[in-house]
């Protein structure tokens, strides 16, 4: 019986002695993630263009020739984005066809717009093309086409290659 009482106490003091231990302590870790910005803007292709043919002139002298879906943009975002368009300079660069020809052909002679939207002509000044949500390029809005609008005109435009730049920046609005 002495044996059974000694066992009983002993189990008792184990049970009741656990409430008894210090209080155990406790430590706060501050976990910090650092998100970068992201804002990327990316193209299908750097070149775009058309050829006009002799043709095209048949039934005006004043002609518009669409290069429909010329390029994609594409935005991967982690905010609000804006996509504007300009011109790299106010004129066409111009290679004469033949030698001695000259022709200042303004950059509001070429139109672009986001793919159905509508064109816009391109000077120095950038214009709105697109804007959109946070996401990637699978996301929906964040890729798109671009259309160009060539203007020409038959007795002011002689032959030869016209040249300019489309400068597209992606901001956060």
């Amino acid at each position: 019986m002495m044996k059974s009482k000694f066992f009983a106490l002993l189990f008792a003091a184990s049970v009741l002695g656990c409430g008894l231990a210090s209080a155990g302590t406790e430590q706060t870790v501050t976990f910090t993630a650092v998100v970068p910005s992201v804002l990327e803007l990316t193209t299908s292709t750097n070149a775009a263009g058309v050829t006009i043919t002799s043709g095209d002139y048949t039934t005006s002298s004043d002609i518009s020739i669409e290069a429909a879906a010329a390029h994609e943009l594409s935005v991967r975002a982690n905010r609000a984005w804006l996509i504007t368009a300009k011109s790299g300079a106010a004129t066409f660069s111009f290679t004469p066809a033949q030698v001695g020809e000259t022709r200042s052909k303004p950059a509001s002679d070429l139109e672009v717009r986001k793919a159905n939207g509508t064109y816009q002509a391109l000077s120095t000044t950038g214009v709105n093309l697109a804007s959109g949500s946070a996401g990637s390029p699978t996301d929906s809005g964040n890729t798109f086409s671009v259309d160009y609008k060539f203007l020409s005109n038959i007795t002011v435009d002689p032959a030869g290659t016209y040249t300019l730049d489309t400068i597209y920046t992606l901001t956060a609005p």
